[in-house]
């Protein structure tokens, strides 16, 4: 994992959650754009209004690869602006060769 968008603390509006990795997860010529299978699903999603709330229902969007390093989620409507936003990596994802990706201290990030 090398990088991730939007850096900080907030999100809103439309942004969307962007992952930058350092080896390509797709091959090249891989299906760029495509509906993302679930083994190449990057990052999960939840919103709660408060620690320890119940999860807010799921963030409609679209999973996809930009190029073979980043993957990208696009929400369909604004982000809430009164939920915490939690992105949880995949720490199955592999490269398109197999090497793991994700170390267990870049699992989490919120918003």
């Amino acid at each position: 994992l090398v990088g991730f968008t939007p850096r900080g603390a907030f999100i809103s509006d439309t942004d969307a959650i962007t992952v930058t990795f350092n080896r390509a997860v797709i091959p090249l010529g891989g299906d760029i754009g495509a509906p993302l299978p679930e083994d190449k699903v990057p990052f999960a999603i939840t919103m709660r209004q408060s620690a320890g709330a119940a999860a807010l229902p799921p963030m409609c969007g679209t999973f996809r690869w930009v190029t073979t390093l980043v993957a990208r989620f696009d929400p369909c409507e604004s982000w809430p602006t009164d939920a915490a936003v939690q992105v949880v990596m995949n720490r199955w994802l592999t490269t398109w060769d197999g090497a793991g990706l994700v170390p267990s201290d870049a699992e989490t990030r919120l918003f």
